[in-house]
């Protein structure tokens, strides 16, 4: 007649995968009364280490400092110190690109289809691939102009940049940009728009909102901490800063500090599959399920991450020395990148159906998987298209 109640704890690497015999089943307690002898089963597999817990370094072939990262057609782009650019596809090799400037590039962000990145000197150059960039100069009625701006934002139908000295570039195309000063000494290091509204923050818990980009307002943050940057994600706003200070806000008016667990600076964080993840020095790396509960992982660097974003079911973290690491992937990539590359001695295109390769100049694009690409190639005048290879393609005919 005795109630037995039986509890089953995965160990580390483990997982509880449910009950058989005496009567229980599921994942819950299994409870047997004892009237005869009863044999009960609690199975459990091998789960391996959370994604999250694997960072793999990547070598991108430069030892600047790099700044920020993130992800866009179809390809990872990261972009730092001395006008710095590198893109990779998977993440696995990198190419250094020309950016056309040796200003610092301190923010960047995939917004709206386009690259946007800003830096020193009031720097801001976008690109539709991470490969070709285009420079921009911001119109302005601020005398003696020349600060940097640090961080870039996209919504309601407008680019917003935040910087030094409370300047603050706006555009509604990402080409033409113009100037506007906030009233008072304010700097602003991160920007992000969410729920209507872009959020920014700077210095000793300063956070401010705006719908438009010019008409700006102070909010309460409850800290004093210097706030270095802040993303949306699943509804909510998180601004991480100095101390292993975490905010969260639904609206970014009201804003709740939450623990983070470390107490060095977190200088970055960004959101991808239902998680932010926070970086900062000596390979400091948080993440959080919910912006409310955060989670230690570890690098296997002690180098400085200043920045880190999201693309193909994983996070990249950048940092000094040309430092990259990426996480394991949380799950099957959401879109796949066909990269064509042209070889020999002759010249020619080669364009796709679906559309997204003109190679040309844009030899690489991203699709969803179980999209069927067929490549024409076509010789250009005094060239002749010898074949294929790679990607399971060979002959003259479409791959």
């Amino acid at each position: 007649g005795t109630s037995v109640a039986l509890t089953a704890t995965a160990a580390a690497g483990s997982s509880f995968t449910g009950w058989s015999g005496g009567g229980c089943s599921g994942t819950g307690i299994c409870t047997v009364v004892m009237n005869a002898d009863v044999s009960v089963n609690a199975a459990f597999i091998t789960t391996g280490p959370e994604p999250l817990d694997t960072w793999n370094e990547r070598d991108p072939g430069v030892y600047e400092n790099l700044w920020a990262a993130a992800y866009g057609a179809g390809s990872f782009v990261a972009v730092g110190e001395g006008g710095i650019v590198v893109t990779s596809s998977t993440g696995l090799s990198w190419t250094s690109r020309s950016a056309g400037t040796s200003n610092d590039l301190l923010g960047l962000a995939y917004l709206n289809g386009i690259f946007v990145a800003v830096g020193q000197h009031d720097t801001i150059l976008t690109s539709a691939d991470g490969m070709s960039w285009s420079s921009h100069t911001a119109t302005s009625a601020i005398s003696a102009f020349d600060t940097t701006l640090y961080s870039v934002a996209h919504g309601n139908d407008r680019y917003v940049a935040v910087g030094k000295g409370s300047v603050v570039a706006t555009s509604t195309n990402g080409a033409a940009w113009s100037l506007t000063s906030i009233p008072g000494p304010v700097d602003l290091y991160g920007v992000a728009y969410g729920s209507g509204t872009f959020v920014a923050v700077g210095p000793n818990g300063l956070i401010m909102t705006t719908t438009n980009g010019t008409s700006w307002e102070a909010r309460t943050s409850a800290t004093s901490e210097k706030l270095w940057f802040v993303a949306f994600g699943g509804g909510l706003f998180v601004a991480v800063g100095e101390n292993g200070t975490v905010l969260t806000s639904p609206n970014g008016a009201d804003w709740t500090p939450r623990t983070s667990g470390i107490e060095g600076p977190l200088w970055s964080v960004t959101y991808g599959h239902n998680t932010f993840t926070a970086v900062g020095p000596y390979g400091a790396i948080i993440t959080s399920p919910d912006g409310i509960t955060w989670t230690k992982r570890e690098a296997g660097t002690s180098l400085y991450l200043y920045g880190v974003g999201f693309g193909r079911e994983t996070f990249m973290a950048v940092g000094e020395y040309g430092m990259v690491l990426q996480s394991d992937p949380l799950g099957s990539p959401s879109e796949y990148t066909l990269s064509v590359g042209k070889v020999g001695t002759g010249s020619g295109t080669v364009t796709s159906e679906p559309a997204g390769i003109s190679c040309g100049s844009g030899c690489s694009a991203a699709y969803v998987p179980g999209t069927s690409v067929t490549l024409t190639a076509i010789p250009a005048a005094g060239s002749t298209f010898t074949g294929w290879s790679g990607g399971g393609c060979s002959g003259t005919g479409a791959c």
